[in-house]
Formats: C-alpha cells, sequence, structure tokens
C-alpha cells in the first residue's frame, strides 16, 4: 500500500530523496504507535541519485551566463544579484532575504541573517571581494532608486515603496564590473 502510494507521488514530479525522508517520518509515527510491522515487508524507498550535487559552472559558462545577462536591461537585478551570489558564496534565498542594514560598505561585508539554522548561529558575516562590492553599490543604488530607505528594507524591493523624491543619479562612469 505504502510502495503504491509513494509510486503516485513520484509519478506527479515529486523527487525520490523528498518522497524517502517524508515516508521515514512516517514509518517512525507509525513505529511509534506499533503499527508499522505488518507495512513493513512490502515496503521499497524510492531509487534516489546517487550521483551526488550537481557540477558547478566552469569560469567561462559563468561569463557568458553574466555578460548575456548584462547586456539586458530589464534583468539588471537579476544580474547584479548573480554576481552578488557568484562572488560571495551565498544562495539565491540568502541574496533574496538581505535587507539594506546587512550590507556593509565600508567594511566590504554583509550579515546574512538566519531565523533558523542548523548550527544554532543566528547570521553569517562574508567578505566581499571588488566584484561583490560593486555589485552591491549598484543594488543599494537601485533600492533607493525604488524607495527603500530603512535599514530593514529589502535590499531587493519588489515593488516601488515611494516615489523618488529627486531624479536618478546619472549612471556611473565604470559600467563593468572589476575583473570583467
Amino acid at each position: 500500500m505504502i510502495s503504491k502510494a509513494t509510486s503516485w507521488i513520484a509519478a506527479r514530479g515529486v523527487a525520490p530523496r523528498t518522497i524517502n525522508l517524508e515516508t521515514k517520518l512516517l514509518r517512525m509515527i507509525l513505529k511509534d504507535a506499533r503499527c508499522w510491522l505488518p507495512l513493513a515487508e512490502e515496503y521499497k524507498p524510492q531509487r534516489e541519485s546517487r550521483r551526488g550535487p550537481g557540477i558547478a559552472l566552469t569560469l567561462d559558462e559563468e561569463r557568458k551566463l553574466l555578460g548575456t545577462a548584462r547586456q539586458k536591461p530589464d534583468w539588471d537585478a537579476a544580474y547584479l544579484a548573480a554576481l552578488v551570489a557568484v562572488n560571495t558564496t551565498m544562495k539565491g534565498c540568502e541574496v533574496k532575504g538581505l535587507h539594506l542594514g546587512d550590507v556593509d560598505l565600508f567594511n566590504r561585508t554583509i550579515t546574512v541573517r538566519r531565523v533558523t539554522t542548523k548550527t544554532g548561529a543566528d547570521r553569517r558575516l562574508i567578505l566581499m571581494n571588488d566584484t561583490a562590492l560593486w555589485g552591491a553599490v549598484r543594488l543599494l543604488d537601485r533600492a533607493a532608486l525604488l524607495g527603500a530607505s530603512d535599514p530593514e528594507h529589502y535590499l531587493l524591493p519588489a515593488f516601488l515603496i515611494a516615489a523618488p523624491s529627486k531624479p536618478p543619479p546619472p549612471p556611473a562612469q565604470d559600467s563593468t564590473p572589476p575583473g570583467q
């Protein structure tokens, strides 16, 4: 019965690892209630990939990806966020969760807040290289243009917070990140 259910779930695109973890939870609950034994014999876990994590982009692939994104003005936020992520070891969700107050240009650091962590740490301090700093400065400028001003406002605001009180500044002289 459980194997049929997991096969049905797998056919709808759920990853084998997810199915096995959820089934493990169910199995633990049923064991606690002393109800697992009659089901255990017919249960077969989903086959999981043994390949490990995917392969990172090569330097040439990264340059091509970022070069393409840089050419499209509508992609500025994604390009700059990717640039910061690639140069700081941050995950996409960490970049999206950044607040203005998390970026310290003077000390060249980004503080990644953690609501819940495996280690119990409440934050992670990341040093920025020249390219990450370049991207962070432009993301801060973009956020300001969209009305973000409070340290608790997001670095990547999803909408216009308030109409800017002054016209946007002229573009910076150097529009190419360091090392590009």
